[in-house]
């Protein structure tokens, strides 16, 4: 089985090129149509001493509440930057349009290896896959994932790599050229890692990538932003004690001004059993300025005015639309068993 999510359409030099995320695998190995696989490129082993993160950086959210680095903030470690340099797998001209989609070995998929597959989609008659990932063994086997996104110039992806019994959580920024990995972050605190990833504009209109911990059940590091002009420097963000609780999605609105996120309950035992919340927070301070309950609440959608939001109740078995201004429910509809994603139409 495989699901996919459609997240974003993003161009990079008049190419378009569109991500998706799998929680399951394809189990197309040892097919003859295989598309090419990227091929590690020598020199790729991390440094004796892994390189610091980012000291100092620049930006909308220059120092974290406590600490020096909104690294050690999050309990993350930049483990390894690789050599991503070699031969291009990928080489859009203009006017193509790509389609990814994360490949995990996780819920019956055959695949050996945690992995991105890249589809031509520029003639969706006909649409066939191009590349897939060979991530070094380190950061690909036995590893699975719900989420990949790419930078809003198409140059980088990245991977989540949720942990396994043997392995810590890690994320993977990946070339998206060569296809070759070039940063590895590493999570301390336990619990599976990313979750979800989403691309989201920031205030000051720039471009951010958000990654977002599998939280439940006591552990994770929260929501932490990524900003791809600064080498993928960790920027901002909030933690599940700045939650008070276990962030499970979150969406910006178009206006680059707040951030909705879904709290639902501490465990995957208690959902449907307590109510979590939908939290408002203001992307200049990270703090938030308004909240609302709602049953497990899973997906926000927000209005293209900012004024509404629309959010699935998994177990509640709704869709609610809430007030942004008020934080008040005005609307709700009955779905029958497990709304969990949403869209808006434009």
């Amino acid at each position: 089985m495989r699901r996919t999510f459609l997240l974003r359409a993003l161009a990079l030099a008049g190419v378009i090129a569109v991500i998706a995320a799998s929680c399951t695998g394809g189990g197309d190995e040892g097919r003859d149509d295989q598309p090419p696989v990227a091929q590690p490129s020598e020199g790729q082993a991390p440094a004796t001493e892994p390189p610091a993160p980012v000291e100092g950086t620049e930006g909308l959210w220059a120092t974290p509440p406590i600490g020096q680095t909104w690294a050690e903030y999050f309990g993350i470690e930049l483990e390894a930057t690789l050599d991503a340099g070699g031969p291009r797998i990928l080489d859009p001209e203009p006017g193509d349009l790509y389609f990814y989609t994360n490949s995990g070995t996780g819920w019956g998929a055959s695949n050996t290896k945690n992995s991105v597959v890249v589809f031509d989609a520029t003639d969706m008659m006909d649409w066939k896959p191009l590349a897939v990932t060979n991530l070094p063994a380190e950061y690909s086997v036995g590893y699975s994932s719900h989420g990949a996104t790419v930078s809003a110039d198409g140059r980088w992806i990245y991977l989540q790599s949720m942990a396994s019994p043997e392995k810590p959580p890690r994320l993977i920024v990946i070339d998206g050229f060569t296809l070759q990995p070039h940063k590895v972050f590493r999570e301390t605190r336990g619990g599976f890692g990313g979750h979800h990833l989403n691309n989201f504009t920031g205030p000051d209109g720039h471009e951010y990538v958000m990654n977002i911990d599998f939280n439940w059940n006591w552990g994770g590091s929260g929501a932490w932003v990524l900003d791809p002009s600064q080498d993928h420097a960790i920027v901002g963000g909030m933690n599940r004690q700045d939650f008070s609780g276990n962030p499970y999605i979150l969406s910006g609105d178009i206006q680059g001004q707040y951030m909705l996120a879904t709290v639902p309950a501490p465990s995957a035992a208690l959902r449907g059993k307590m109510e979590g919340y939908l939290a408002k927070i203001d992307l200049e301070t990270w703090k938030i300025v308004g909240a609302t309950p709602v049953l497990d609440p899973i997906w926000p959608e927000v209005t293209q005015d900012g004024k509404f939001a629309w959010v699935t109740e998994g177990d509640g078995q709704k869709v609610k639309k809430i007030d942004l201004e008020t934080m008040q429910v005005v609307a709700e509809v009955s779905t029958g068993p497990g709304p969990w994603g949403a869209r808006l139409s434009c």
